[in-house]
């Protein structure tokens, strides 16, 4: 079975030859070239080349403009003559060596270079490859050889003589603390040279550089793809100085080291100690030693010294002995230059016995002291005789005066007198100021008996409308000179308010004693009339209306006046023009006829028409206001306050009779607001 298989596939390619031979004629039935040669990157040679009698025409089938002549090997061509078709070879070599230029290039010791670096400007047809004709020397520093082997795709060779220039870089720089300088990348490398037409070395610092601050810093050196780090030590070898500080402190309190000395010198931070600890516990001077420590551990002493003050706790002063403190006299050991001050928040009352607070200060240290004034003293005083009435005691304080002492002073008798008994009789007083000291004094106290009655004086006589009140006391006054709670007693029985006339009142008082005394005065009751409450309106229209006035201005002046003066109230009082007029005007309270009687009396006297309303019978409450004419028709003019102030002041004052009915609708407090008999009255303004 399997040669059987043979034999098909060598039939099948003995056919598919014959096929071919009939379609194309060999190259040599055509007088062809079977194949040329080209060098590599070659523009590919016309039909003609292929012809080998010159005479031959024809042309190519093969797409040549498709043929990549910079690729090294064979390309099949077919080449047409006449009506025949003919199979021929371009074969493309390369065999011209590649070309290039040297290249300087230049690193940084401990890097190496590829040999791509070291050359430029390769030229060739075909790829060219680079490598080392020799490894160069990248240990070494400054200028170096490097021979560079270029092939091509044609294993065409050349040699490229090349160099390059190591720079040797310090792993660390040294700078002193303190010493600030511009920086650059000559200052890490020892050979450096200028590149020309290069780029230059950067020098970045990775971060900020404090030159006064001991420490490790980095900088960062680029040359083109080149990189290499170094190291800045920032280092401190000078010792610090300072200036000795005198300083001075109260017992018990402490100082730092660092207030013992002053002008601290060195290009980097400092730090103060005590070589060996200070006595605080003494007074006076006292020495010092600081340990000064840089932060590159370079130490330095300086001798210093500090005064310690020992002060007073609590300054007693007796009261009145003394005028001012001063710093002194709460230092044992005080010195001027110590610099104290005294500050004292309270000024001291050196007369007033307390404490008071005293506050030394010294830079930042602060005492504060007590400044005790005592009152050790007790007090004095000048005496005096006194007499009484019997039954009638008096004060120790009495019999005393001109009291002396720095503090408050009270008064109490040894032994209680005897008020009670008539005559004269010794007493003894003890004062004693507000610390306990204690002093005696004697006196002489007359006990006698009062027989003289109190005094009343006044305005006995007094005046009041009928069915007015009267104030009796008012007016009246009683005095005693024993008995200084002496009370004023009034009998008004024989007083009647409610008929004219006169009347007597009897005033009477009586003293502790039983002294008694009487006095008479008469009261006259007065009727109210309409000539005492026409007096009374000329008087108010006197103050409220001037002559330029229209009759509009004056009612409204009115209306104004009783609004302001009266104040709503129930009133029993008889409905009568003149009571409530009366009532009106004295004391501004009364129901809605007290408003209406005070403006009818003002409105007539004042000369403007007017009439009185009342409100229907039938409405569960009475109301009575007033109509006013001012040449203009008749309006309403109701001064009283309604219910809730549904309808305003200003809404009452000369309103017509359809407001009358709205604000009726209006109140619903009351029914029947402004509903009236119209035939009583004049017609309103509609």
């Amino acid at each position: 079975m399997g040669n059987f298989m043979k034999f098909q596939k060598t039939i099948l390619c003995a056919a598919l030859a014959a096929i071919l031979c009939l379609a194309l004629y060999s190259c040599q039935s055509a007088q062809l070239k079977e194949s040329i040669v080209i060098e590599a990157g070659s523009a590919v040679p016309g039909v003609e080349e292929f012809y080998i009698n010159p005479k031959t025409a024809g042309k190519y089938v093969t797409d040549t403009e498709n043929i990549d002549t910079k690729k090294i090997g064979t390309e099949p061509i077919e080449i047409e003559i006449g009506a025949k078709k003919y199979a021929a070879t371009l074969i493309i070599k390369d065999t011209t060596p590649p070309t290039a230029s040297p290249a300087y290039a230049y690193i940084f010791g401990g890097s190496e270079l590829t040999p791509e670096e070291l050359v430029c400007d390769i030229e060739d047809m075909t790829n060219v490859t680079c490598s080392f004709a020799e490894p160069p020397d990248f240990s070494g520093y400054g200028w170096q050889e490097a021979s560079i082997l270029l092939a091509d795709e044609g294993n065409n060779t050349a040699i490229v003589e090349s160099k390059f220039y190591v720079f040797e870089l310090i792993g660390e720089l040294a700078l002193e603390a303190g010493s600030p300088v511009s920086l650059s990348a000559k200052d890490f490398v020892p050979n450096y040279i200028d590149i020309e037409d290069g780029p230059e070395i950067s020098c970045v610092l990775d971060e900020k550089l404090d030159f006064f601050s001991v420490g490790t810093y980095t900088a960062s050196l680029a040359l083109g793809d080149h990189s290499a780090h170094c190291a800045i030590i920032v280092q401190d070898t000078t010792p610090p100085s300072a200036t000795p500080v005198l300083a001075y402190i109260f017992g018990g309190g402490e100082l730092t080291p660092d207030e013992l000395v002053c002008d601290v010198e060195d290009m980097t931070e400092v730090t103060c100690s005590f070589a060996d600890p200070p006595d605080f516990s003494g007074y006076g001077w006292k020495e010092a030693k600081i340990l000064l420590t840089d932060e590159g551990g370079n130490t330095a002493i300086v001798e210093s010294k500090f005064y310690v003050f020992e002060l007073i706790g609590e300054l007693a002063i007796e009261a009145g002995t003394a005028e001012g403190v001063s710093i002194a006299d709460f230092v044992l050991n005080y010195i001027e230059e110590g610099g104290l001050s005294l500050e004292m928040p309270n000024s001291i009352n050196f007369m007033v016995p307390g404490d008071y607070p005293v506050g030394l200060k010294l830079g930042e240290h602060e005492f504060v002291s007590l400044v005790k004034i005592k009152d050790t003293t007790p007090p004095t005083a000048d005496t005096k005789n006194c007499q009484t009435y019997k039954n009638k005691p008096i004060s120790p304080v009495d019999f005393v005066y001109n009291i002396r002492d720095f503090s408050a002073v009270t008064a109490r008798y040894k032994t209680q007198p005897d008020f009670s008994a008539p005559g004269t009789q010794d007493v003894y007083i003890i004062l004693e100021d507000a610390f306990g000291n204690t002093s005696e004094y004697a006196a002489k106290l007359l006990v006698i008996e009062d027989t003289t009655p109190p005094k009343i004086s006044g305005e006995l006589n007094k005046r009041v409308a009928v069915g007015g009140t009267v104030s009796y006391r008012s007016g009246v006054s009683v005095a005693d000179d024993c008995d200084p709670n002496v009370s004023l007693e009034v009998d008004s029985s024989a007083v009647n308010l409610n008929a004219p006339g006169t009347y007597e009142v009897i005033y009477f008082a009586t003293d502790e004693s039983g002294n008694r005394v009487e006095a008479k005065g008469i009261i006259t009751v007065y009727a109210i009339d309409m000539e005492l409450v026409n007096a009374q309106a000329d008087e108010i229209l006197a103050q409220i209306i001037s002559s330029g006035m229209s009759a509009l201005e004056k009612a409204k002046a009115i209306y104004n006046w009783v609004d302001g003066k009266m104040k709503y109230t129930a009133t029993n009082a008889p409905r009568e023009i003149a009571r409530r007029a009366y009532d009106c005007f004295t004391k501004g309270s009364g129901d809605c006829y007290t408003y209406m009687a005070g403006a009818q009396v003002l409105l007539t006297r004042a000369g403007i028409e007017n009439r009185t309303v009342q409100r229907v019978s039938e409405a569960t409450t009475a109301h009575y206001w007033n109509l006013v004419n001012v040449g203009t028709g008749w309006h309403h003019f109701d001064v009283c306050p309604t219910p809730g102030n549904a309808v305003t002041i200003s809404q009452r004052f000369m309103f017509t009779e359809s407001q009358a009915v709205s604000y009726t609708k209006a109140i619903t407090a009351r029914d029947h607001y402004y509903d009236y008999d119209k035939s009583t009255v004049p017609e309103v303004v509609k």
